[in-house]
């Protein structure tokens, strides 16, 4: 019987999904120990993924986990890291933005949960580029998800409004000097 030998090449990732593509790739001399090296790096991913989509959706969650996707492609593919990254952000920022029972207050201050899902996402970009793109939502989020913030906010917009219509006023009621009837 005649061994296979996996060959080097280029990866298209970034950094940290090429270093854990890499963690998959010590020890594997064929394609089919690559495979199950790398079955063995996701699979605790798609695992906490599915947790962490039942913790936030109960029963909902086994549309994802029975998902034929899900079973067909996960391991030939590296997005289950980034996945769990952008939904453990989602899971942190709804975590910590519930009301607690006892004292009906968030379990955790806005910027806790802000500051920790942008530091899931900026991971999550190091894995793939897409997770990047939630940190845009986040910001508007985090600027108003209390009062304070969207009043500040509707304040600032009005004001910057107001003020092109407080200079066209003021130079229409102001006296015209030197202009005689």
């Amino acid at each position: 019987m005649r061994t296979a030998t996996c060959s080097g090449g280029v990866v298209e990732y970034p950094v940290l999904s090429g270093m854990l593509i890499w963690l998959g790739s010590l020890g594997a001399h064929s394609d089919l120990s690559f495979l199950l090296h790398s079955a063995a790096i996701l699979a605790p991913f798609a695992f906490a993924t599915t947790a962490l989509l039942a913790c936030m959706t109960r029963w909902w969650a086994m549309l994802w986990a029975a998902a034929p996707p899900l079973v067909l492609y996960s391991f030939h593919n590296w997005e289950l890291p980034v996945v769990f990254t952008s939904v453990a952000a989602v899971a942190v920022v709804t975590y910590g933005r519930s009301l607690h029972p006892e004292t009906g207050r968030p379990r955790l201050r806005l910027r806790t949960s802000a500051v920790c899902a942008a530091v899931l996402l900026g991971i999550g970009f190091s894995l793939k580029i897409y997770p990047g793109l939630f940190v845009l939502p986040l910001a508007v989020y985090v600027l108003t998800a209390n009062g304070r913030g969207r009043r500040a906010l509707d304040w600032a917009g009005g004001r910057v409004g107001g003020r092109s219509r407080d200079r066209d006023r003021r130079r229409d009621a102001a006296p015209v000097h030197g202009r005689g009837l």
